[in-house]
């Protein structure tokens, strides 16, 4: 009977181990389907005459007016007719005024009128890439949907709209939602974004309550990606997108995106090449289907909250929110009914068992990945070969947990070691729910199969096993998948929490394998020992293992700074080692630069030639309790303008650029991007009382001149500008007196 339990853990231990190490390559985009409605061939060959030579389009920009021409094109060629707004719009987010000018492009499928769906996208990129997947991709997609719809009788007018601005602050789609008297016609909106240019499309966001969001997932392909647990924690998470804005129109919702490779994201590689057939395919097919379905419904009908997850894109479990807890709790009395009846003794201990697992477990796995992380010098150091971190992080979790069953695991009934592991999932459960309503998904369903096992339970019922198993094997699925998808949303190195799904999956599939006669007998130091050698082994290996490479590129963005005396400085955002070769160029070293956030590495540079910051002002005075501050700002050269308002006591009351006034809780911070905020006004109502204060301007220009050709020469194939990219900044700072 020994070598049975040892075998059986065994089994246990090694297929959790593999089903969680691998479980990136477990969720998977289908194969591009040929015959589906979404000619994913067309579609694609749509998105190379939008995307031409591939340059970077930021908001306003002359790049950006190109592909604007070529995108209309494409609209035309297709059979509709292009409507083109043109604003100056600021939008107001915690942090700063956001401002550009916006050319949203939108055209109705049919003739306009309420009750309308919206097939929605946006055009414009960052300045480091082409924005292939983020999102093109998207943009391409709403075509292809157009192309398949405009020879059917629609039961709702479909507006597609592709905005601008999206990735300086949503401004295009905060416009539009203000401004635009088609947004008042919208009830629903179909959304396509991308973190990434790879995997399977995932539901990251919906409208609450969320029943006709969910009739999207009715697809004849693959199901996407889609828990009602992450999309509670995104709309806790600052990650913003357009249907942010859409939201507030009070519609229903389906936003999708992309999230796999994201180490492309925002680089010059989200390009043509790198975006995957099979996930542009996923993206487009779902969101053609996504629409059908609403049109297949008046958008009036009563809904109600549903919890929902999928099983590796076969199917969508899910189920009504208001049961959530009843069966969460309820199950957990089943649970602890069971615990009370079945054997005698050891009550305290075996119920300090799942906890002590849990700390351990997952304790463990976040202290390898500290390790590692203090041994590396890479802030990223899994992104080439995350496996091996994986690895390290699931090895440990079962060694905590197997240390946790060797400590208090012994002479304890199997019936009780069964039910404490259920009885602290229940609470566990319970807790979740109560933060993000959505987390009841991944205990409802098992637990309810264990109020059927409570009901008919006895040590000799074989079928009360038989259900207690499938309950547990049913949250391992689930446990899987939601750390797969947690691990793509926060990166390998910030995962290891994810590692509580692990040793829970442990702590209710091992007692099953404990014989009833044996557990006074049966040794435990096997999982242990073995859990310990494979944690050397993968931790060892994510030690050796490369950071980098050009398939996992690190982000490495240089900015080229000078102040008004016209002292120049390159600097990298980050704690980073500098790669060999640029480290040759310039001695750079670790510091900080003033009116700029953050540890930098920074050398000193060659000056380069700018127009400057020229200030006139035009306004300051105090009327009352307030002074009013008007500034006329050129910025000949510039591409990003950001203003930055500080002082003792200061409160602002109102702050607005180029006439655009926001008077509701203004930020101090306005930044504006694009052509239109070379020339603008700058005003501030402040309260009069304020002191020492001032203004910091700062000038930003896509891209480096000559004088850093040599340090970008050196920058290697696997590091890569990202985000913002590289800049050439000035500052100017405006003392205000009285």
């Amino acid at each position: 009977m020994k070598t049975i339990f040892n075998l059986g853990l065994f089994f246990i231990v090694a297929t959790l181990f593999l089903a969680f190490t691998i479980r990136q390559n477990l969720i998977q985009p289908p194969k591009v389907d040929p015959s589906h409605d979404f000619n994913t061939e067309r579609a694609f060959e749509r998105l190379q005459r939008i995307l031409g030579d591939e340059s970077p389009h930021p908001v306003d920009s002359d790049a950006n007016d190109a592909l604007r021409d070529r995108l209309i094109s494409e609209i035309k060629a297709i059979g509709f007719t292009p409507i083109v707004t043109d604003r100056f719009y600021c939008n107001q987010r915690n942090w700063a005024l956001l401002c550009a000018r916006v050319q949203n492009v939108m055209f109705w499928i049919g003739d306009a009128g309420p009750n309308a769906i919206m097939v929605a996208s946006h055009y414009d990129s960052v300045p480091t890439g082409p924005g292939a997947a983020d999102d093109g991709a998207g943009v391409a997609a709403s075509l292809e949907i157009a192309y398949n719809l405009k020879s059917r009788d629609l039961t709702r007018p479909v507006l597609v709209m592709i905005t601008d601005g999206e990735e300086v602050g949503l401004v295009g789609a905060a416009s539009f939602v203000e401004k635009e008297p088609f947004a008042k016609l919208i009830t629903a909106v179909v959304s396509m974004e991308a973190r990434g240019n790879s995997g399977p499309v995932a539901l990251i966001e919906t409208s609450s309550p969320n029943g006709r969001d969910l009739a999207v997932l009715k697809t004849d392909i693959q199901k996407p990606i889609a828990s009602s647990l992450a999309t509670d924690v995104y709309g806790a998470m600052p990650n913003s997108t357009d249907v942010t804005e859409y939201l507030k129109l009070g519609l229903d919702a389906s936003n999708f995106a992309l999230g796999g490779d994201a180490v492309f994201y925002h680089t010059p590689q989200d390009n043509l090449a790198r975006l995957d057939q099979r996930s542009f395919f996923h993206m487009g097919a779902t969101a053609l289907r996504s629409v059908e379905a609403l049109l297949e419904k008046p958008g009036d009908e009563p809904e109600q909250q549903w919890m929902y997850i999928d099983l590796f894109g076969f199917l969508v479990l899910k189920l009504p929110q208001f049961l959530g807890l009843p069966l969460i709790g309820f199950g957990g009395l089943l649970a602890i009914t069971v615990f009370m009846r079945n054997g005698k003794g050891g009550v305290m201990k075996t119920l300090a068992l799942p906890p002590l697992a849990i700390l351990l477990g997952v304790g463990f796995a976040v202290g390898v990945t500290m390790l590692v992380g203090v041994l590396r010098q890479e802030t990223y150091f899994a992104a080439a070969q995350p496996w091996a971190l994986r690895g390290a992080q699931n090895a440990a979790a079962l060694l905590g947990a197997g240390l946790a069953f060797m400590l208090l695991g012994r002479d304890v009934p199997k019936s009780r070691l069964i039910m404490t592991g259920w009885i602290w999932f229940a609470l566990l459960g319970f807790g979740a729910t109560l933060f993000f309503p959505g987390a009841a998904i991944l205990f409802a369903p098992a637990l309810g199969i264990i109020i059927l096992a409570g009901l008919v339970f006895n040590s000799q019922n074989i079928a009360a096993y038989i259900l207690i198993t499938v309950a547990a094997i049913l949250f391992t699925l689930m446990g899987i998948t939601t750390s797969a998808l947690g691990e793509v949303m926060l990166l390998p190195e910030y995962a290891a929490p994810f590692a509580i799904f692990i040793v829970l999956a442990f702590i209710l599939l091992v007692p099953l394998f404990t014989p009833d006669d044996q557990v006074t007998k049966s040794s435990r130091i096997f999982a242990p020992l073995a859990g310990l050698a494979i944690t050397a082994i993968f931790a060892t290996s994510a030690l050796l293992v490369t950071a980098y490479s050009p398939d996992a590129p690190r982000g490495l963005s240089v900015m080229h700074s000078q102040n008004e005396a016209g002292n120049a400085r390159w600097s990298i955002y980050g704690s980073d080692p500098l790669p060999e070769a640029m480290s040759h160029i310039a001695k750079f070293e670790t510091g900080t630069l003033k009116d700029y956030s953050g540890n930098r590495l920074i050398a000193q540079a060659p000056s380069f030639a700018t127009s400057g910051l020229n200030v006139n002002v035009l306004r300051n005075e105090v009327i009352n309790e307030d002074r009013l501050i008007t500034l006329e700002i050129e910025a000949a050269d510039t591409d990003v303008l950001d203003i930055g308002l500080s002082g003792d006591k200061l409160k602002v009351t109102s702050v607005g650029v180029n006439g655009v006034m926001h008077e509701n809780h203004p930020p101090k911070r306005v930044r504006c991007t694009g052509r239109s905020c070379r020339t603008i006004v700058y005003e501030v109502n402040i309260n009069a009382a304020a002191q020492d204060v001032s203004i910091t301007l700062f000038s930003g220009r896509y891209g480096l001149g000559p004088e850093s050709q040599t340090l970008l020469d050196a920058r290697p194939d696997w590091a890569l500008p990202q985000h913002g990219g590289d800049v050439r900044a000035i500052n100017k700072v405006i003392e205000i007196t009285p």
